[in-house]
């Protein structure tokens, strides 16, 4: 994984940033899934994609949809570059990254209801990443409605959640 991650990054160019796609995918999501799917598809400027990942992630208890989101969102940030876009079809995690987060670290990790914020474990390596990438962008983009790079990532974490990658 990481030589793919790191090509990637070699590859990136701040003149043409990168358009990364991201996705999770839990199939059953009442009470945690015990296998879920990540997917993060990776276009250029010219609309080519350039690298795929997909992986499948198990955990005892179960793993919840939006865990899911949250590391493809990882992903996603372990590849972009300064400059590079980050989509996701996902509002808790765009809103988490460019809305909730500072207000998370100002109050000791503690949501506005005070209470401790959920995934707080992912959260943390998020704004890590955030700090390293400061121009890096997360956008919304809607999902299943037809975005190319959006339906790669659903259509990878899908797989990936059914065992199929």
């Amino acid at each position: 994984m990481n030589t793919q991650l790191q090509t990637t990054h070699l590859l990136h160019n701040a003149q043409h940033p990168l358009s990364i796609y991201c996705d999770g995918s839990a199939p059953d999501n009442q009470h945690g899934c015990l296998q879920v799917g990540v997917g993060v598809a990776v276009y250029d400027a010219l609309g080519h994609c350039i690298q795929e990942y997909s992986s499948s992630v198990r955990r005892a208890g179960g793993v919840t949809s939006q865990r899911a989101e949250l590391l493809a969102l990882i992903i996603a940030l372990l590849v972009a570059g300064e400059g590079d876009n980050v989509f996701s079809d996902s509002q808790y995690c765009v809103r988490g990254f460019n809305e909730w987060l500072d207000s998370w670290k100002r109050n000791a990790w503690r949501n506005s209801s005070k209470k401790p914020v959920a995934n707080q474990d992912l959260w943390m390596l998020i704004d890590e990443l955030k700090a390293i990438r400061p121009r890096v962008s997360v956008e919304h983009v809607a999902g299943h409605s037809g975005v190319k790079g959006n339906e790669h990532s659903d259509c990878l974490a899908r797989q990936a959640a059914e065992g199929k990658m």
